[in-house]
């Protein structure tokens, strides 16, 4: 008698539970249970298809029959007692069957093991890794979540914790950030290696951690060379040649021949190292990419990295439909070229980008909210200003988005108050690089947070970044009313050159609350108020008991006596209490991938900027290394007067 359908996915979940060895049966044994089953293969989708697939992969052979395991109660409870005791693998067989026929309940030993079995049939192990960018003995830098990775595998995530991943096996992610790239950090990931033996890595990237980016990949193949390991990121969006050729397009400049070589020579896999070493590049936006890569390899059985790169050359249409903007590459090694296909499918959007699954993700503790738990959260993606230095300006023409690549007010609460009320955590950090840079929706944010703040209690506060430019009186008092106590301003320095900075060209003071303020034509005129509007914003924020921290970065036409006068302020502003301790970074201007610097001083220019060096760095700085223009003796210069004047208030400082 043929039983409901129903009962059928019941049955053919227990099939699931079975332990790896235990589901090897003969061929009768699978045609006993497609009989008793009476399911049709090809209406089966998703956890069904699943299932029916993985039983008949691991039925095929078993030397027992389905007669011999024919048993009674008795003798069945005599095995399954056995079998709880590991001492015969027949006794586990037959014990197996039996709970799937449903003749007796297994006993809860047996169904802790087939539980833990469960996983390993129908997952398979991923592990996401947040490259470190500093070594063991940088002390000035500021922790944090790798936000933008927890978002890229949020989708990814969603749909395996559903059990509705589209492939037949689900993948299991696990997770590795690390702050440091030192002793600790590479036990931890030889401990992962050897327990979760991952089919897949996926390496998140900075153009400063690619030296360690590529350590971390060697570790990896090492130690399992079939590991298919992936690398994305801001240095590989930076560093991708379609990118630039884009970039190139839309600003009227097409690209020499000798400039696209140069460009492949630092791209990743422009190495014969790297070729060896990572297996595919992700470049622009990863989240679905990521998500139909590991369906490709979810479809197959524990494959290679050859094996993948055949997959993926199948499924190359299906890639290209793929949401968001960039591309995919990997080194062909018959044809010994780097290949890569481009996917333009609809644009990403951030409304619909599942919430990062906080699970997976490690709270960190920050001086501005006196080190308390804090969660990080995105609520726009790029910036309106062009800054030469920041990749974030030229994002939207190296992979023809949109500049501003926002989320509702609507959409940014929802996710708040499933940190506040989910995971208890009730600091919040915005990880945005401009805050209020779109002045209308940010009104309509404060005013639903204001609206929740008795929902949230007390203890709620939050933070962000943005610019002395896009702040205005009466908005900076409404962030205090809505929970804000504490802005990150990257200030840059007191007097910056304003055609590397073009933020410091907009420093007519704002009276006119919500109105954009306009670019100065005058660089005098610029430099001038771009302090003097610093002195005001401060002002605006000391009212309201709004802490302040900032970000300097020297090597942008600044003199002496504009650096001393900046510190002496500073100083002060700690000594009052409006910067907290370790909420000032130092940083020297440094040339990075993506930028127009990179455009201009190494693609066009020629000048060595190769990341995959291991760096030496300034141990009080949070960026100074080897690709920075200015020499090591003027930041050591910098950091000594710093350090007299400012102390506690430096990130990372150690009295």
């Amino acid at each position: 008698m043929r039983t409901s359908n129903a009962d059928n996915v019941d049955r053919l979940d227990a099939i699931i539970l079975m332990p790896n060895a235990l589901l090897t049966y003969t061929t009768p044994a699978a045609d006993y249970l497609e009989s008793q089953l009476g399911l049709d293969e090809t209406v089966l989708d998703g956890r069904r298809r699943r299932a029916t697939l993985l039983a008949r992969e691991l039925v095929e052979n078993n030397p027992t029959s389905v007669q011999e395991l024919q048993v009674d109660a008795e003798r069945y409870a005599r095995l399954n007692q056995t079998a709880d005791r590991r001492e015969s693998s027949a006794a586990r067989n037959a014990a197996a069957l039996l709970a799937v026929q449903g003749l007796l309940p297994a006993s809860p030993g047996y169904e802790r093991r087939l539980e833990f079995e469960k996983r390993a049939l129908m997952h398979f192990p991923v592990l996401m890794i947040s490259a470190p960018h500093i070594d063991q003995a940088i002390n000035a830098h500021f922790p944090g979540e790798p936000t933008p990775l927890l978002y890229a595998i949020a989708p990814t995530q969603q749909l395996a914790r559903l059990e509705l991943f589209p492939s037949l096996r689900i993948p299991n992610v696990n997770l590795l950030h690390g702050h440091v790239f030192d002793d600790a950090f590479r036990i931890e990931l030889a401990e992962l290696l050897a327990q979760e033996q991952p089919w897949v890595v996926g390496i998140s990237n900075m153009a400063e951690g690619h030296h360690n980016a590529i350590e971390i990949a060697r570790m990896i193949k090492q130690r399992a060379p079939r590991t298919v390991v992936i690398l994305g990121g801001s240095h590989e969006d930076g560093t991708n040649p379609e990118g630039f050729a884009r970039d190139a397009h839309a600003l009227g400049r097409p690209m020499s021949a000798e400039q696209r070589a140069r460009l492949e020579r630092l791209r990743t896999l422009g190495s014969d190292e790297e070729r060896e070493l990572i297996d595919f590049v992700v470049c622009g936006d990863g989240p679905y990419l990521l998500l139909e890569l590991l369906a490709i390899i979810g479809e197959l059985t524990r494959p290679s990295p050859e094996e993948v790169k055949k997959a993926v050359r199948l499924h190359a249409d299906a890639l290209r439909r793929v949401r968001g903007s960039g591309e995919l590459f990997f080194f062909d090694r018959e044809q010994q070229i780097v290949q890569g296909l481009s996917f333009r499918g609809e644009p990403l959007d951030r409304e619909t980008l599942p919430f990062i699954d906080r699970r997976y993700s490690k709270c960190n503790r920050y001086a501005c909210f006196n080190s308390e738990p804090t969660a990080q959260i995105m609520w726009n993606d790029g910036c309106v200003e062009v800054c030469t230095y920041c990749h974030e300006a030229k994002e939207h023409l190296l992979y023809g988005v949109k500049k501003i690549r926002p989320r509702t007010a609507e959409s940014v609460l929802t996710e708040i108050k499933r940190i506040v009320g989910t995971h208890g955590v009730r600091k919040v950090f915005f990880d945005d690089s401009t805050f209020t840079q779109y002045l209308t929706p940010t009104h309509r944010l404060l005013d639903l947070l204001i609206a929740c703040r008795p929902q949230f209690g007390p203890e709620f506060e939050w933070g962000c970044q943005t610019t002395i430019t896009r702040l205005d009186p009466v908005l900076v008092e409404k962030m205090a009313d809505a929970g804000c106590t504490y802005i990150y301003f990257g200030l840059e320095g007191i007097a910056p050159d304003p055609a590397q900075v073009t933020k410091a060209r907009r420093t007519v003071t704002n009276t006119n609350p919500g109105r954009t303020l306009p670019l100065l034509e005058s660089e005098s005129s610029a430099r001038s108020g771009w302090f003097t509007l610093f002195q005001s914003v401060v002002s605006w924020c000391e009212r309201v008991r709004i802490h302040v921290g900032t970000s300097l970065q020297f090597g942008l036409g600044e003199c002496h006596e504009d650096i001393v006068r900046m510190f002496n302020y500073l100083r002060e502003l700690h000594r009052r209490g409006t910067i907290p301790d370790h909420c000032v970074a130092l940083n020297m201007n440094a040339i990075y991938p993506g930028t127009e610097q990179y455009w201009s001083e190494v693609i066009v220019g020629g000048k060595d900027i190769d990341y995959r060096k291991k760096l030496s760095r300034h141990l009080g700085f949070e960026t100074q290394h080897d690709n920075c223009p200015q020499p090591v003796v003027q930041a050591e210069l910098i950091y000594q007067e710093a350090k007299s004047l400012l102390g506690r208030a430096l990130i990372g400082h150690r009295d």
